[in-house]
């Protein structure tokens, strides 16, 4: 039995279990075993885009005025998405459209991890059905088909490299963030890889200025959260709930976080601590840089909610190879930051026993603030000594021009 096999059919019965819990215990039960708050309908985040079709046929824009959501909430997507509606897509569809979804997330594990070993499977399928990610699911998230489509990106990436540029284009113009998944392509030389990430990111820059108003309403509609979230700005989101003079002392943490954080980075890009690319362009490494950079850009950016920490899924194989690797500090981070993303992961659960615990819910935040953290600095760092020669040239030019100017 080959390891695709293996991780399928342990996928398989993990599946099962979960729909037999559905079965015997009841649906509302089986997801209360995550800790995941559940909405008066199912699948909430698919009902934001199948109920615009009331609003589309009211004659109104559902990214100003949604007037068929349950939930009052605006259409946050780009305008692209409306083009369901000429499909004739309703809510009746929301189940169907759901399922889809999540089909389309099962198959994209399928298609990235199909070589983990049954042994580190059992590490990989916690951190799959962890509540974060089953979060993302229950609500029919379409993070779900961003992850599909990053996934058939690293399939072609090494042998049909000039196809794996659509998915990445497709998904970026569904949800702008995966644009940050170009760094799938510098397991390629110099000047294919940059040629690919030049010619992407001028056609983003042309969609993004062409939509432009319709972004600044997608960001003024969107939720942010502060439980059962992530990203640099949570910690001061929470002090502007609770004491907002306190924010401005919030921003001034989160500041020097990160810009502790990139003074670290520029020593390690100065010192050029060793390289962990002696593997090679392998599919690992591919999804590790993907998934890496998803998560660091979107962390920095704003504030997420937890289901979209799915994308670590993507650096999970690698990690693993690390944490085998027999040069000690690496191996050792590469545990640390497998750990603490089981931590976040599964913080859901972390809460709801905290519960009637003296300052247990604060507690309860402040670790999982600090394993997302720690996970975006140890992936940074990561990333960033993944990365090829060539980079590394690049930034020693710059720095070399930087200095010249700075002589005259």
């Amino acid at each position: 039995m080959n390891q695709f096999s293996k991780f399928s059919i342990i996928l398989l019965l993990s599946l099962l279990v979960i729909g037999g819990l559905f079965r015997v215990i009841g649906f509302s039960e089986t997801w209360e075993l995550w800790n995941i708050p559940l909405k008066e309908l199912n699948f909430a985040d698919v009902r934001v885009i199948t109920h615009g079709a009331d609003a589309i046929a009211a004659g109104k824009d559902p990214l100003v005025e949604n007037i068929g959501d349950p939930w009052g909430r605006q259409l946050n997507y780009p305008r692209i998405w409306q083009l369901l509606y000429l499909t004739g897509l309703s809510e009746e569809d929301t189940n169907l459209f759901g399922v889809t979804l999540i089909s389309l997330f099962l198959s994209g594990i399928l298609i990235f991890v199909s070589k983990l070993r049954s042994t580190k499977a059992v590490i990989f399928i916690p951190l799959l059905l962890s509540p974060a990610i089953m979060l993302g699911i229950e609500r029919g998230n379409t993070d779900l088909l961003i992850f599909f489509l990053l996934s058939l990106s690293i399939f072609f990436v090494e042998k049909r490299v000039w196809i794996s540029i659509l998915p990445i284009i497709l998904a970026s113009v569904l949800k702008l963030y995966p644009i940050l998944a170009l760094s799938v392509f510098f397991g390629h030389e110099k000047k294919k890889a940059l040629t690919i990430i030049l010619i992407s990111m001028s056609i983003m820059a042309l969609y993004c200025f062409a939509t432009l108003s319709d972004i600044l309403l997608i960001k003024e509609s969107t939720l942010k959260g502060i439980l059962y979230s992530h990203g640099a700005w949570v910690f001061e989101n929470l002090v502007s709930k609770i004491h907002e003079p306190w924010q401005y002392y919030a921003k001034i943490l989160t500041v020097g976080l990160i810009a502790f954080v990139g003074v670290r980075l520029i020593y390690v890009l100065k010192k050029r601590i060793p390289i962990i690319s002696d593997e090679q362009n392998t599919t690992e490494l591919n999804a590790f840089r993907l998934g890496s950079s998803i998560f660091v850009g979107t962390f920095l950016l704003g504030i997420n909610w937890d289901y979209r920490l799915m994308f670590w899924l993507f650096t999970v194989p690698q990690l693993l190879n690390w944490s085998e690797n027999s040069t000690r500090g690496l191996s050792r981070q590469a545990i640390a930051t497998l750990i603490f993303m089981a931590i976040s992961l599964w913080s859901m659960v972390l809460f709801r026993y905290s519960e009637g615990i003296s300052y247990g819910s604060l507690i309860a935040f402040g670790t999982n603030e600090f394993a997302d953290w720690f996970v975006f600095a140890s992936l940074l760092f990561l990333f960033t000594r993944s990365l090829p020669e060539w980079v590394f040239e690049i930034f020693g030019s710059l720095q070399k021009i930087l200095r010249k100017q700075q002589s005259r």
